[in-house]
Formats: structure tokens, sequence, C-alpha cells
């Protein structure tokens, strides 16, 4: 049990050595906040597609009225949530940013991209979206699945569920981080 436990450790100071080497590249930095944003406004926009679409195409409001109103469900759900929900909705988001980032320097670096980090990277994407809890996010997703075999009553129930998806969509995405880690450590040691 030691050795494993050894053995893990010193495969996560390797993928952790081998993410920081990746973005201590300004781009993958800035690339995982752009992402990180997007990925917190598409899945809330998902839901308010033609609300944004109006909002979008509306003459009467200018730029920054617009971009406000685009902004608006960082606050919405901070609002919807309190701090501490939103805090760990912000922090799945930066770690999906994080992740695709990682994804896309992998991708660039090893042309014949593993179709298995693609798929882990999915896979971890779908579980970060179904744990964004709020009633406009990810909860949407769990409630109607959970009411159709529990029962109606899930939909009061949204908070709870929320408060128990962030946090596996969270080991979910730290888990994907330290395994593309791994993958980068194995294509920079071919590039050597």
């Amino acid at each position: 049990m030691k050795i494993r436990i050894q053995l893990f450790w010193t495969k996560l100071k390797l993928s952790y050595k081998n993410l920081a080497g990746v973005f201590a590249n300004y781009k993958y930095i800035v690339s995982a906040l752009i992402i990180a944003v997007a990925f917190f406004e598409f899945v809330y926009w998902a839901f308010n597609l033609g609300f944004l679409v109006k909002l979008i195409s509306s003459p009467t409001l200018s730029f920054i009225e617009k971009l406000s109103l685009i902004l608006g469900p960082f606050t919405y759900v901070r609002n919807q949530n309190g701090l501490f929900i939103f805090s760990i909705m912000i922090l799945l988001a930066v770690i999906q940013g994080l992740l695709v980032s990682a994804l896309i320097y992998a991708v660039r670096n090893h042309p014949k991209a593993n179709e298995k980090i693609i798929g882990e990277s999915a896979l971890i994407s779908l579980v970060a979206i179904i744990g964004l809890g709020c009633p406009a996010c990810g909860t949407s997703l769990l409630t109607p699945l959970l009411a159709l075999f529990i029962s109606g009553s899930t939909v009061s129930l949204s908070h709870t569920i929320t408060v128990y998806t962030l946090p596996v969509a969270i080991i979910f995405g730290l888990f994907g981080l330290y395994s593309i880690g791994l993958r980068i450590s194995t294509i920079n040691a071919h590039k050597m």
C-alpha cells in the first residue's frame, strides 16, 4: 500500500510539473481563462438561446448594455445560489478551462492525438456541465431525470442536488487535469 501511495505522489508531482510547464506560456493561461468564461456562459445561455438571440439583435440596447447583460449570469448565479456555490462553480469553470487548454497543448504537440485523451476530456466536460448546478444550468439537466424516476418533488431538491454534483464534477475535473498532465509528460519525453 505504501508503494502505491508513493507511486501516486510521484505521478501527481510529474503531472503538476508538466502542467506548470504548459501554463508557464502565457498563451495557454489566457486561453484557459477565455475557455473558463466561455464554458460558464455557454452552460448558462444554452438554456436561454431565444433570449440571447433577442438580446444580441436588439437595436435599442447599446453595446455596453448588451455586454453587461451577457455577463449577467455571473451575478445572477451568485445571487441565486450564494457565494459558496458560486465560488465552486467558478472553480469548476476554471478547471474546465485549464483542462481544455492543456488538451490543446497536447494535440498541438502530438499530431496523432490519442482518441482516449479527447474521450476523457469530453466525459469530464459532460460531468462538469451536469455539475454546474443552478436552476438555469446543470441542475436543470438532472432534475427532470430524477423526477422521472423518483418524484416531482425533485425540483425543490435542486439546491441539494447542486451541493452534491459540484464536488463530484470538481473531482472529475481534477482527475482529468492529473491525467492530461501525465499524457503531456509522455509527449514531452518523446520530444527530447
